[in-house]
C-alpha cells in the first residue's frame, strides 16, 4: 500500500491537488523560512567571503509555471520578498527552436529546411 492509498481511506483527508498544492506551498515557505532564520552561509561571489543567505539567494524551481504564484504567496504572507523571475515557455525560445530543428534533421537527413532553421538561417 502506498501513502497516496493509505491517505485515500482516511475521509478526513483532503488528497485533491488543489489541497496538495496548499500543503506543499506552506511547506516551502516553512524552508525559505528556517532557512533565513538560521542565517545559512552562502558564498557571495562577489566578495569571494561567506555571508548569511538573503531572500536573493533562494530560487524555486518547477516544472510548470502553474504552483509558483501559489508558492510565491505563501512566501510572501510570511513578509520575505519575492521575484517571480521569467515567464513565458522555454520551448519558445530561439534556441530552443533551432535544437528542435537540428532534431528534426537528425532525425531526416533529407529534410534541408529544419537544417537551415536550426543553423539560424532566416
Amino acid at each position: 500500500m502506498t501513502v497516496d492509498e493509505e491517505y485515500q481511506k482516511d475521509k478526513g483527508i483532503d488528497t485533491n491537488a488543489d489541497a496538495c498544492r496548499r500543503v506543499e506551498a506552506q511547506k516551502i515557505a516553512d524552508l525559505v523560512e528556517d532557512m533565513l532564520s538560521a542565517k545559512l552561509p552562502v558564498h557571495d561571489k562577489p566578495s569571494g567571503q561567506l555571508r548569511d543567505i538573503q531572500p536573493k539567494d533562494i530560487a524555486i524551481l518547477s516544472r510548470t509555471w502553474g504552483p509558483l504564484e501559489l508558492y510565491s504567496n505563501a512566501i510572501a504572507a510570511r513578509d520575505i520578498p519575492i521575484l517571480q523571475a521569467g515567464g513565458g515557455n522555454l520551448l519558445d525560445t530561439r534556441e530552443a527552436k533551432d535544437a528542435g530543428a537540428l532534431l528534426r534533421f537528425l532525425a531526416d537527413p533529407t529534410d534541408s529546411l529544419a537544417l537551415a532553421a536550426g543553423a539560424g538561417v532566416d
